[in-house]
């Protein structure tokens, strides 16, 4: 994106923490002004098998996944973007060991 002119903020943090993705969104609007899109691409690559996975680590994934998406709906709600990217797994595609 950046090689074809356009000014990227990658931030890191969790997503389904609402005050976090607040705090990302202003930082956003302090560095560029207005706010034109988003990429969220969260997600725990653990690498686990399925037999290795807890219910703990189905809880971690949906936090960044699921969760995630909601507390961005909730706080870009009175943003005008041009566009949301959402990014999931290929697994389900393309197939991994234990998947």
């Amino acid at each position: 994106l950046e090689e074809l002119g356009a000014d990227v903020l990658t931030v890191h943090g969790d997503v389904s923490d609402k005050d976090a993705v607040q705090k990302a969104i202003q930082l956003a609007h302090t560095s560029f002004g207005d706010l034109h899109g988003v990429i969220h691409a969260a997600g725990e690559a653990d690498g686990k098998i399925i037999q290795a996975r807890t219910a703990d680590d189905e809880i971690r994934m949906c936090q960044a996944k699921i969760n995630g998406t909601y507390v961005l709906d909730e706080t870009l709600k009175d943003e005008t973007l041009d566009f949301f990217l959402l990014c999931s797994s290929l697994v389900s595609f393309l197939g991994a060991a234990g998947q």
